[in-house]
Protein backbone atom coordinates (compact mmCIF):
# COMPACT_ATOMS: atom_id res chain seq x y z
CA UNK A 1 0.00 0.00 0.00
CA UNK A 2 1.29 3.04 -1.21
CA UNK A 3 0.99 6.59 1.42
CA UNK A 4 -1.27 9.17 -0.47
CA UNK A 5 -0.18 12.64 -1.11
CA UNK A 6 -2.57 13.68 1.64
CA UNK A 7 -0.49 11.68 4.02
CA UNK A 8 2.50 13.44 2.85
CA UNK A 9 0.45 16.23 3.20
CA UNK A 10 -0.75 16.05 6.52
CA UNK A 11 2.70 14.99 7.99
CA UNK A 12 4.52 18.14 5.95
CA UNK A 13 1.81 20.06 8.14
CA UNK A 14 2.51 18.69 11.48
CA UNK A 15 5.97 19.13 11.38
CA UNK A 16 6.09 22.67 10.03
CA UNK A 17 5.49 24.01 13.72
CA UNK A 18 8.39 22.21 14.86
CA UNK A 19 10.64 23.11 12.04
CA UNK A 20 9.68 26.22 12.49
CA UNK A 21 10.35 26.73 15.89
CA UNK A 22 13.54 24.76 15.86
CA UNK A 23 14.57 27.10 12.83
CA UNK A 24 13.64 30.24 15.17
CA UNK A 25 15.41 28.79 18.07
CA UNK A 26 18.83 28.48 16.18
CA UNK A 27 18.32 31.82 14.51
CA UNK A 28 18.35 33.04 17.86
CA UNK A 29 20.84 31.44 19.42
CA UNK A 30 23.74 32.22 16.55
CA UNK A 31 22.83 36.19 16.81
CA UNK A 32 23.24 35.69 20.75
CA UNK A 33 26.75 33.99 20.02
CA UNK A 34 30.44 35.28 18.83
CA UNK A 35 31.18 33.99 15.37
CA UNK A 36 33.96 32.19 16.57
CA UNK A 37 31.92 29.69 19.16
CA UNK A 38 29.28 29.33 16.15
CA UNK A 39 31.72 26.90 13.94
CA UNK A 40 31.93 24.79 17.09
CA UNK A 41 28.53 25.27 18.48
CA UNK A 42 26.68 22.37 16.47
CA UNK A 43 29.36 20.36 15.52
CA UNK A 44 29.11 16.50 17.09
CA UNK A 45 31.07 15.82 20.32
CA UNK A 46 33.03 13.04 18.69
CA UNK A 47 34.76 15.19 16.01
CA UNK A 48 35.66 18.01 19.25
CA UNK A 49 37.18 15.14 21.42
CA UNK A 50 39.20 14.21 18.94
CA UNK A 51 39.99 17.76 17.40
CA UNK A 52 41.08 17.62 21.51
CA UNK A 53 43.12 14.54 21.84
CA UNK A 54 45.40 15.48 18.73
CA UNK A 55 46.97 18.63 18.97
CA UNK A 56 48.88 20.04 16.45
CA UNK A 57 52.25 20.65 15.96
CA UNK A 58 52.01 24.54 16.54
CA UNK A 59 49.67 23.60 19.74
CA UNK A 60 52.86 21.41 20.83
CA UNK A 61 55.34 24.30 20.58
CA UNK A 62 53.40 26.58 22.67
CA UNK A 63 53.88 24.34 25.49
CA UNK A 64 56.93 24.00 25.06
CA UNK A 65 56.87 27.09 26.48
CA UNK A 66 54.92 27.09 29.23
CA UNK A 67 56.20 26.89 32.47
CA UNK A 68 54.82 22.95 33.58
CA UNK A 69 56.42 22.12 30.05
CA UNK A 70 59.90 22.88 31.05
CA UNK A 71 60.54 19.47 33.14
CA UNK A 72 59.04 17.10 29.71
CA UNK A 73 62.18 15.59 28.11
CA UNK A 74 61.43 14.42 24.25
CA UNK A 75 63.23 11.24 23.00
CA UNK A 76 63.74 9.26 20.05
CA UNK A 77 64.04 5.85 19.47
CA UNK A 78 67.39 4.88 20.58
CA UNK A 79 66.81 6.42 23.93
CA UNK A 80 63.34 4.77 24.19
CA UNK A 81 65.36 1.41 23.56
CA UNK A 82 67.68 2.22 25.95
CA UNK A 83 64.29 2.69 28.58
CA UNK A 84 62.97 -0.38 27.84
CA UNK A 85 65.93 -2.08 28.03
CA UNK A 86 66.45 -0.81 31.68
CA UNK A 87 62.96 -1.32 32.56
CA UNK A 88 62.29 -4.82 31.17
CA UNK A 89 65.85 -5.97 32.54
CA UNK A 90 65.31 -4.79 36.32
CA UNK A 91 62.02 -4.00 36.47
CA UNK A 92 59.74 -0.85 37.12
CA UNK A 93 61.06 -0.43 40.51
CA UNK A 94 64.63 -1.09 40.28
CA UNK A 95 64.49 1.18 36.77
CA UNK A 96 62.44 4.29 38.00
CA UNK A 97 61.01 3.83 34.97
CA UNK A 98 57.09 3.77 34.65
CA UNK A 99 56.28 3.46 30.93
CA UNK A 100 53.03 4.14 29.49
CA UNK A 101 51.54 3.33 26.34
CA UNK A 102 48.65 6.01 25.73
CA UNK A 103 46.63 4.78 22.74
CA UNK A 104 43.64 3.22 22.29
CA UNK A 105 43.63 -0.12 23.07
CA UNK A 106 42.18 -1.06 19.49
CA UNK A 107 45.23 0.53 18.03
CA UNK A 108 47.35 -1.25 20.59
CA UNK A 109 45.51 -4.53 19.16
CA UNK A 110 45.98 -3.52 15.64
CA UNK A 111 49.76 -2.39 15.79
CA UNK A 112 51.11 -4.16 18.88
CA UNK A 113 52.60 -3.63 22.01
CA UNK A 114 56.48 -1.82 21.89
CA UNK A 115 57.06 -4.28 24.84
CA UNK A 116 54.93 -6.79 26.17
CA UNK A 117 54.82 -5.46 29.59
CA UNK A 118 54.29 -1.49 28.94
CA UNK A 119 50.38 -1.10 30.60
CA UNK A 120 48.22 0.60 28.11
CA UNK A 121 46.39 3.59 29.74
CA UNK A 122 44.17 5.77 26.67
CA UNK A 123 44.94 9.55 26.97
CA UNK A 124 41.35 10.04 27.56
CA UNK A 125 41.48 8.58 30.94
CA UNK A 126 44.38 10.52 31.53
CA UNK A 127 42.91 13.97 30.32
CA UNK A 128 38.93 13.43 31.02
CA UNK A 129 38.82 11.45 33.69
CA UNK A 130 42.28 12.80 35.74
CA UNK A 131 43.06 9.41 35.98
CA UNK A 132 46.43 10.26 38.05
CA UNK A 133 44.49 12.97 40.55
CA UNK A 134 42.60 9.95 41.97
CA UNK A 135 43.79 7.77 44.91
CA UNK A 136 45.57 4.42 44.91
CA UNK A 137 43.12 2.24 45.21
CA UNK A 138 40.59 3.68 42.35
CA UNK A 139 44.00 3.88 40.17
CA UNK A 140 44.28 0.74 39.95
CA UNK A 141 40.47 -0.43 39.62
CA UNK A 142 40.64 1.90 36.56
CA UNK A 143 43.99 1.33 35.28
CA UNK A 144 45.10 -2.27 36.23
CA UNK A 145 48.56 -1.54 37.33
CA UNK A 146 50.00 0.35 40.41
CA UNK A 147 50.03 3.90 40.30
CA UNK A 148 53.14 5.25 39.61
CA UNK A 149 54.56 7.55 43.00
CA UNK A 150 55.31 10.95 42.13
CA UNK A 151 59.17 9.84 42.34
CA UNK A 152 58.69 7.72 39.64
CA UNK A 153 60.11 8.85 35.83
CA UNK A 154 56.68 8.82 33.67
CA UNK A 155 57.72 7.86 29.94
CA UNK A 156 55.12 8.16 27.80
CA UNK A 157 54.15 6.56 24.37
CA UNK A 158 51.37 7.07 22.09
CA UNK A 159 51.14 6.76 17.71
CA UNK A 160 53.08 9.86 17.08
CA UNK A 161 53.76 11.95 19.94
CA UNK A 162 51.71 14.10 20.07
CA UNK A 163 48.71 12.38 22.60
CA UNK A 164 51.77 11.16 24.99
CA UNK A 165 52.82 14.82 25.09
CA UNK A 166 49.65 15.39 26.16
CA UNK A 167 49.52 13.19 28.82
CA UNK A 168 52.91 14.39 30.10
CA UNK A 169 50.99 17.45 30.62
CA UNK A 170 48.45 16.30 32.53
CA UNK A 171 50.57 14.17 34.62
CA UNK A 172 52.91 17.07 35.44
CA UNK A 173 49.75 19.53 36.45
CA UNK A 174 49.32 16.08 38.71
CA UNK A 175 52.35 16.72 40.33
CA UNK A 176 54.63 14.34 38.75
CA UNK A 177 57.97 16.28 37.96
CA UNK A 178 59.98 13.38 35.66
CA UNK A 179 58.36 13.18 32.63
CA UNK A 180 59.61 11.73 28.92
CA UNK A 181 57.91 11.68 25.84
CA UNK A 182 58.99 9.17 23.60
CA UNK A 183 58.36 11.83 20.31
CA UNK A 184 58.53 9.01 17.29
CA UNK A 185 55.55 6.78 18.99
CA UNK A 186 54.58 3.54 17.30
CA UNK A 187 55.04 4.59 13.28
CA UNK A 188 58.69 5.05 14.47
CA UNK A 189 59.05 2.01 16.20
CA UNK A 190 57.24 -0.21 13.79
CA UNK A 191 58.49 1.34 11.07
CA UNK A 192 55.02 2.58 10.14
CA UNK A 193 54.62 4.90 7.10
CA UNK A 194 51.77 7.09 6.72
Amino acid sequence: MKPSRLAFATIAMLSRPFAAAFISQFRRTLSSTPLTEQLTLYRPTAINTRRTMQSSPSQLRAYSSSSSSQNIESIDKTQMEAILNDFEEKGRQASGYCVIDVRSRMEVYQTGKLSPSIPTLPVEWILYDKIFEVDQDDFEDMAKFTKPSLDETLVFTCARGIRSMSACLAASEAGYTKLVNYRGGSYEWFGENE
